[in-house]
């Protein structure tokens, strides 16, 4: 028990020698950003909740934009913890998470005879029906989306689903430099890459919500719309950078041992 608690000290001392070189060093504007995302994640569903209609047409639409969008603020809150701990890789999974859900309801906005469909899914749904499958399967999703020209890229879904799966190119996810490591690191590229592309998409999720409610806005709502508009913008050079560094392949070099 002694060399547990140890061991599990000296982990906690790590991530807190991490956690300060994370947050003060020369990409603490990418925290600003991320924080004051995170916050208005909150604040904006919070808004929504209280204002979105329960009218028959629109009930099932905001039934499963709030189980996404809720699940979205979990993944989006935890990117934050593991980044800022130094615990990159597992980030990378959660983002791939998030893409999938922003996705999904994005199609579902535009598919809205699908809703109920996927409302009524249970755990053999996938497995026993073909029309589920082939409403919702990968390749439809994103076809539908590009027909729309709404901005969800296959290949970085694809990049991002290596990290959770048993994929030797996908180990990089997990490298520091291109090399294992058994501890908690900093690295300005993981967090070039994880922190905006969350923002992106949560901020993304929102854009929608407010979309479906323009014809509720009140005074809190444009004010909120203003601030969407403001972190969009200071985030797209951000963003386009982040994508550029997912594009190019995380980790300097192939794993090494």
């Amino acid at each position: 028990m002694e060399s547990q608690s140890l061991g599990l000290s000296l982990l906690a001392r790590m991530e807190q020698d991490v956690c300060r070189c994370q947050r003060d060093g020369s990409m603490a504007f990418l925290w600003r950003h991320f924080d004051r995302s995170l916050a208005f994640y909150y604040r904006a569903l919070t808004a929504m909740l209280e204002r979105h209609t329960n009218s028959e047409a629109d009930k099932q639409f905001w039934e499963a934009y709030f189980w996404l969008a809720m699940k979205c603020l979990a993944n989006f809150r935890s990117i934050g913890i593991l980044v800022e701990r130094g615990w990159h890789g597992s980030s990378y999974p959660l983002l791939r998470s998030m893409y999938a859900d922003t996705s999904m309801i994005w199609y579902l906005h535009l598919n809205p005879h699908l809703l109920k469909l996927w409302l009524d899914e249970d755990e053999s749904t996938y497995q026993k029906s073909k029309e589920y499958r082939e409403a919702f399967k990968e390749a439809t999703v994103f076809a539908a989306l590009k027909k729309e020209s709404i901005n969800a890229s296959k290949q970085f879904f694809q990049l991002l689903s290596k990290s959770a799966h048993g994929s030797g190119w996908g180990i990089r996810f997990f490298t520091q430099g291109g090399r294992l490591s058994m501890r908690p690191f900093p690295s300005v590229e993981h967090m070039a890459i994880a922190l905006p592309l969350a923002s992106g998409l949560a901020l993304d999720l929102v854009r929608l919500g407010m979309l479906r409610l323009s014809g509720n806005s009140d005074t809190a709502m444009s004010q909120l719309e203003e601030e969407l508009h403001d972190l969009t913008g200071e985030l797209a050079p951000l963003f386009c950078a982040a994508s550029g560094l997912l594009g190019a392949g995380v980790g300097d070099q192939s794993p090494a041992g």
